[in-house]
């Protein structure tokens, strides 16, 4: 996946594989239902996004992003995924469900930055508090643990702040609600034809 090797093919096995852990890893206190659902979800946008031209894929077999084709499905999905886990991170804060996500922020802000994308109200803003967020998490937890323990530890807090800096560089989706849209397909979707 880092390498763009087979990139769509690696996403969807990924993808299963975190189905996989959210079905067949129920243990208490070790529930990471919300998080490997969200990183699935994450991992079926860039099985429909493809190669780029910075990926091995794009670079030596000439495979082509399909990401402008499918931009507004792609984002929509990580915001989703991302709102899924806030939300689910929220109403399950106590109990075997609870995990460390839980205890760093207040649960009342993580239940609404999770409405909030959930709705698509200011994503871009609600992305960027996500970030700070999952950059404090994984700098904590190296922090108390050790670089290799700690990176092992937060791999899903990885898997997050990536997702939320590629919304946030490359959002906002369609149905988002007070975010200019600003690509180039939209600006020239509304350009006066040249004569």
């Amino acid at each position: 996946m880092a390498l763009g090797m087979g990139t769509r093919m690696v996403a969807v096995i990924m993808g299963l594989m975190f189905w996989v852990f959210a079905v067949a890893n129920p243990v208490a206190g070790e529930i990471r239902l919300s998080r490997d659902l969200a990183l699935m979800g994450c991992c079926f946008a860039v099985a429909f996004a493809g190669a780029q031209g910075w990926s091995l894929d794009g670079r030596l077999w000439q495979r082509r992003s399909t990401f402008a084709s499918y931009q507004d499905g792609i984002l929509v999905l990580i915001r989703l995924s991302l709102a899924f886990t806030l939300l689910t991170s929220a109403v399950f804060a106590a109990g075997p469900f609870a995990n460390p996500l839980n205890t760093t922020l207040p649960i009342g802000l993580v239940l609404g930055m999770g409405a909030l994308l959930a709705v698509g109200l200011r994503p871009h803003w609600v992305m960027g508090v996500l970030a700070l967020w999952m950059l404090y998490v994984i700098a904590t937890s190296m922090g108390a643990k050790g670089i290799y323990v700690g990176l092992d530890s937060a791999k899903r807090e990885l898997g997050f702040l990536a997702a939320a800096v590629v919304y946030a560089l490359l959002g906002p989706d369609r149905w988002a609600w007070l975010e200019p849209r600003t690509s180039a397909a939209t600006s020239t979707e509304y350009a006066e034809p040249v004569s």
